[in-house]
């Protein structure tokens, strides 16, 4: 290529162009700064790297709900958790079947219902025990109650109640406990609430296995109410 042909255009190239600092700051690579560590810190700044996984207990999937009776620390100490609440328990350790929200809504999701002898022994014996061996019983109330608690949470587990007889419940107002309570326990069988009174159109309709699609729940003193309900011949 003959330079001298395009000289004048080579001048440019040839004088040094001067390019003052703050416009070379403008094109360098931008360089990551971290904070400064706070007093105290200093040894924790290099650890960057998030913690490692810790190795899984062998009984952290236990989650016990005590009812009247005293031991959280014990459960801990065995690796369990102790939880207030029911939704999330997978044992419950009571003495006796208790009327309360918090036992049947335990009893619609839980795997056991034990004695507290259950706790005594896994105590005694460093792990936790078989939890067969300690189901409650309680005659009188089952007896009151007309179910069988341990048929009860096993055909739960299969299936939630509510999704193998009917899908909606209207309970009348007299009825306890209040329906903020019924409602989640209902809703932990698998059913639905309603607040209003079906239709009678409703009430006779079913599914295909010849389930009613609602139901109602009521006592004597809200009977007058199911008047029409009850001259239909509809099972309550």
């Amino acid at each position: 290529m003959d330079v001298s042909l395009v000289h004048h255009l080579m001048v440019g190239w040839r004088s040094p162009l001067k390019i003052q600092r703050e416009t070379w700051k403008k094109f360098l690579p931008q360089q990551k700064f971290r904070s400064a560590p706070a007093p105290g810190q200093e040894n924790n700044v290099e650890n960057t790297e998030p913690p490692a996984k810790t190795k899984k207990q062998e009984n952290e999937e236990i989650s016990i709900q005590i009812t009247n009776a005293n031991g959280p620390r014990n459960v801990i100490q065995l690796g369990g958790m102790v939880t207030e609440n029911p939704k999330q328990c997978t044992h419950v350790v009571a003495p006796a079947i208790s009327r309360t929200k918090k036992f049947f809504i335990a009893v619609n999701v839980c795997k056991y219902v034990v004695t507290k002898e259950w706790l005594e022994n896994s105590m005694a014996k460093n792990r936790f025990a078989d939890p067969n061996m300690y189901a409650l019983r309680d005659i009188k109330a089952e007896t009151e109650m007309q179910c069988n608690l341990q048929d009860s949470i096993s055909r739960a587990q299969v299936k939630p109640l509510f999704q193998v007889r009917c899908d909606h419940i209207y309970a009348t107002p007299s009825l306890v406990p209040p329906i903020s309570d019924r409602t989640k326990i209902v809703a932990t069988a698998g059913g639905t609430v309603v607040k209003r009174l079906p239709s009678i159109s409703l009430l006779q309709e079913k599914d295909d296995e010849e389930n009613p699609t609602h139901i109602v729940v009521t006592c004597e003193d809200d009977v007058p109410m199911l008047r029409n309900v009850i001259a239909k011949k509809i099972r309550k």
